[in-house]
C-alpha cells in the first residue's frame, strides 16, 4: 500500500481524517482512503474505540507516552484529544490481538499515567466509516461504568449492553413497566406476607450468575436441595418458564433497571 510512504507522512494527517470521520464531518471519501492507505490501513480492517475520560483533562500531556513513535510499520492506534475525553482509535488487523486484550494494553497505560481515569470500550467493526457510531458507544461504556460506580479498571460496552438499553427505556417510563408479569407477581407476593424478600433475592442472583446453578449456589451458601426448592417455589408462584430465552432475555432487563433506578429488590410492583 503507497510502498514505503508510512515512514515519511505527517502523522497528523491520519489523524486529522480520523477526528473528521469521528464527528462525521468527512467532506472527501477519496482523501481519507488514500490517508489512511497511505500508513498501512484499508477501510475493512478490524477496528476498535477506546474511550477515556480524565478529570482534570490531562490527557492531552500524556499522548506522547500512550501513542507509539512513528516507524516504518502502519500504526496500530492513533490518539484523537477531544474536549473531554481520549478517544484511541486502534485497528486491531496490525495490532496483532484480540479486541478485549487491545482495549485493556490500551487501558493499562492510561490507568499508568492517571488512576483517575475512566475508560470504555465499543464492540469491534469492520467498517472505518462507522466509527462516529462506535466512538458514541465507546462513550456509553464510560458513562455506564461511571453512572454505576463500577469497581473496574475498564468497561466494555457489549458487558453493559443491557445497562444501556434499560438506561434509555427508564428515560420513557418506571421501571416496575419493565417487569415480566411473573416477576412483579413474585415481589407483590413477597410483599403481601411482610416476607424479607428471600425468593426474590435468590432469583435474582439466579439470574446474575446466568442462570446456572452452581455458582448461584456457591453465592448464595445454600445446598442444592434448597436452591431447587426455592427455584420451584419461584415458577409455581410466578408461572415463568425459566427456560424460556424470552423470559430469561425479559428478566435480565428487569434486573438491569432495578439496579439502574436504584428500586430496591423488596419493594413491590405497582
Amino acid at each position: 500500500l503507497h510502498g514505503d510512504s508510512a515512514q515519511t507522512d505527517d502523522p497528523s494527517a491520519l489523524a486529522e481524517q480520523l477526528n473528521l470521520l469521528l464527528h462525521r464531518n468527512i467532506t472527501s471519501w477519496q482523501l481519507l482512503e488514500d490517508t489512511i492507505a497511505d500508513w498501512g490501513w484499508d477501510l475493512l480492517d478490524e477496528y476498535l474505540c477506546v474511550t477515556s475520560t480524565i478529570p482534570d483533562g490531562t490527557f492531552r500531556s500524556m499522548l506522547t507516552a500512550i501513542q507509539p513513535e512513528t516507524s516504518g510499520k502502519p500504526p496500530a492506534q492513533v490518539c484523537l484529544p477531544q474536549e473531554e475525553y481520549l478517544v484511541v482509535v486502534v485497528n486491531l488487523t496490525h495490532f496483532g490481538t484480540g479486541y478485549r486484550e487491545a482495549a485493556r494494553a490500551i487501558a493499562a497505560k492510561l490507568h499508568g499515567l492517571s488512576k483517575e481515569a475512566r475508560i470504555g470500550a465499543s464492540n469491534p467493526f469492520s467498517e472505518l466509516q462507522d466509527l462516529y457510531y462506535y466512538g458514541q458507544q465507546a462513550k456509553s461504556a464510560v458513562q455506564m461504568g461511571s453512572a454505576l460506580n463500577c469497581d473496574e479498571e475498564l468497561s466494555f460496552f457489549h458487558d453493559r449492553f443491557l445497562d444501556f438499553v434499560a438506561l434509555r427505556l427508564l428515560e420513557a417510563c418506571p421501571p416496575t413497566t419493565l417487569f415480566p408479569p411473573g416477576y412483579s407477581r413474585l415481589r407483590n407476593y413477597e410483599h403481601g406476607r411482610g416476607r424479607t424478600g428471600s425468593l426474590s433475592h435468590f432469583l435474582d442472583s439466579y439470574i446474575a450468575h446466568d442462570f446456572q446453578m452452581k455458582p448461584t449456589v456457591a453465592a448464595e451458601f445454600c445446598s442444592r436441595t434448597t436452591a431447587f426448592d426455592k427455584l420451584r417455589k419461584i415458577k409455581q408462584i410466578t408461572g415463568m418458564d425459566l427456560d424460556d430465552p424470552n423470559t430469561r432475555a425479559a428478566l435480565r432487563l428487569a434486573t438491569h433497571a432495578i439496579r439502574l433506578s436504584k428500586l430496591s429488590p423488596s419493594q413491590p410492583a405497582k
